[in-house]
């Protein structure tokens, strides 16, 4: 196969671009930044798509979406089997939105993939075994093979799903394995539920001790209580006596003293009121007016009678009527006041010795009472302190003891359930050890099959590897290939991974792998090669002798060569 036109719309950084492709080497040499990477990733996503772009990890896809905006994708025209093709895809941000095509251009028919890529079409391999052999990726070249990578160099690619399905059976084997250890445990497990057992059934006996000790304490509480009760309740009516004792005394004092007062106040009373006559009341108008016209009438009468004016017998009576009146007036002015003295000292000598009288009784009553004093409470207080403090014991206990019986019916429940535990992982530990047995067994067997089946390539792989390595200049230095597909070097001190080799030679080694690969894998069609800064690594000499080969393969392969100076150019 060789390409021979690309077309790129849009591209990462590449926008609107054509190339031309030749047979041979096709050298693209440009500084760091150009673009180089991108155009071979452009090829590779041509034939086998791009994975779809997870959220925070950049992937192809989402790498290489265009800088610029516009349409994502391009074209790619090749010619298989003397048969003129064109590629036409479109990329979205999922797989299921891309637009692939791929066109017969001797026919202008569209060719049915069948759900597959067109890689996979042409070259009857998968994306994975295409990157590992012709597509060559910047520093990162490094072989790793597949289960379709196995089945081709051994000439099983009809039974590469077998080859898979050996793989995964191996694989399930070791997971099956690892439950089988987990779900079998060890011995040990079986005897430390034993001593959980033991320890258990020593906790039950030591609780039933305990709940016995608390339930002869509980007695002994309640004995206690209702003795202090019983005191408690006698000190309590012997207060309640005593107390109503007092407050009859106290009342009586009361009413001693309230009697004391009315006495007292009556006496005060008593002695208020005076034996004598009141006092005569003041002088009013009319005895004033009175007094003075019948003096001044008598006088006038008398002065009349002496000058003769009128009759003297006449001016005598009239005179003295006169004088009468002033009589009359004067008796009003000095009449003493009619008092009720004597019925007044009755009464209140009546209502003080009334008092008196009932003063003495208290005084009688209150004789019985006089020893009596204020009953003091301390004694019911002491008595219900303690049974307070007896009740508090006691619930504390009783609390206690439900907690031991209830801790002691969960650890015979815990007792039950480890019995059967220890039942079944007896037989577990018995079942997974026979499954274990069969399972390595079994592993071992693949293991062997498989191993048998890899070294079937590994004496012509290590052949071809040699022939391959003489084309560049490795001093005298040997490497092998393994099984695995390894390359290790053979020193004095014994084998050595690649890792410990310099760049220069893990370049070289990688490249010779994947040559190796190359010819012995694609029997369909030959692909072309991608190759991206693939050689930066070498010396001058080894530089040299990369070119010379280079020009060996491209008799037989069409190369797309990018490098970055012109160091690197052939």
């Amino acid at each position: 196969m060789k390409i021979t036109k690309i077309y790129i719309q849009n591209f990462g950084k590449l926008q609107n671009i054509t190339i031309d492709f030749q047979d041979g080497i096709n050298q693209f040499c440009y500084e760091n930044g150009y673009g180089k990477t991108t155009l071979s990733i452009f090829i590779k996503a041509m034939f086998y798509g791009m994975t779809a772009s997870r959220e925070n990890i950049k992937t192809e896809r989402k790498k290489y979406t265009p800088w610029q905006g516009g349409t994502y994708g391009g074209y790619v025209e090749f010619e298989s089997q003397n048969t003129p093709y064109r590629i036409t895809r479109n990329f979205a941000k999922t797989p299921e939105g891309d637009f692939c095509q791929l066109l017969n251009l001797a026919t202008n028919k569209v060719v049915d993939l069948q759900g597959k890529e067109i890689g996979e079409v042409l070259f009857e391999i998968g994306r994975e075994t295409f990157q590992t052999t012709a597509f060559f990726p910047q520093l990162n070249f490094a072989v790793t093979t597949n289960d379709e990578t196995s089945a081709n160099l051994l000439g099983l690619d009809k039974f590469k799903n077998d080859l898979a399905n050996l793989k995964g059976a191996i694989s399930q084997i070791k997971k099956k394995l690892t439950e089988v250890k987990k779900e079998k445990g060890d011995k040990s497990k079986t005897e430390n539920l034993r001593i959980e057992f033991q320890n258990l059934q020593a906790n039950i006996q030591n609780n039933q001790n305990k709940i016995e000790n608390l339930t002869a304490q509980i007695d002994e509480y309640q004995n206690k209580i209702k003795a202090l009760e019983v005191n408690s309740q006698k000190a309590k009516e012997e207060y309640d006596f005593a107390m109503q004792q007092f407050s009859i005394k106290q009342k009586m004092e009361d009413d001693l003293r309230v009697k004391q007062e009315e006495v007292n106040n009556l006496l005060l009373q008593l002695n208020q009121i005076q034996p004598q006559t009141k006092p005569q009341k003041p002088l009013t108008i009319p005895a004033i007016i009175m007094i003075i016209l019948g003096l001044i009438g008598a006088v006038s009468c008398v002065v009349l009678g002496i000058l003769k004016t009128i009759s003297l017998p006449i001016s005598i009576i009239i005179a003295v009527c006169m004088l009468a009146i002033a009589c009359v007036g004067i008796f009003f002015l000095h009449k003493p006041q009619n008092t009720q003295q004597p019925q007044q000292n009755t009464e209140i000598q009546n209502q003080l010795d009334v008092k008196n009288q009932q003063l003495s009784i208290i005084k009688d009553n209150l004789k019985a009472y006089q020893n009596i004093q204020s009953p003091n409470f301390a004694m019911v207080d002491t008595i219900n302190a303690q049974l307070f403090d007896l009740r508090m014991a006691l619930q504390n206990a009783l609390k206690e003891r439900e907690f031991l019986i209830t801790e002691s019916e969960r650890n015979q429940d815990k007792i039950d359930e480890i019995a059967s535990h220890i039942l079944l992982n007896e037989e577990s530990y018995a079942n997974s050890t026979r499954k274990m047995q069969l399972l390595t067994a079994t592993q071992n067997f693949l293991l062997q099959a498989g191993e048998n089946i890899s070294n079937r390539f590994v004496q012509p792989a290590n052949k071809a590897l040699k022939d391959i390595l003489s084309k560049f200049e490795v001093r005298g230095r040997q490497f092998i290939i393994d099984g695995n597909f390894d390359v290790k070097e053979v020193a004095l001190s014994g084998v050595k991974e690649k890792e410990y080799s310099s760049q220069g030679y893990q370049d070289i080694l990688s490249f010779c792998v994947r040559i190796y690969l190359l010819k012995e894998i694609y029997k369909k069609e030959k692909p072309f090669i991608v190759l991206d800064d693939t050689f930066v690594n070498l010396d001058d000499e080894n530089m040299k002798k990369a070119g010379e080969f280079l020009k060996e393969l491209a008799s037989d392969y069409q190369i797309i060569y990018l490098c970055c100076n012109s160091r690197c150019k052939f």
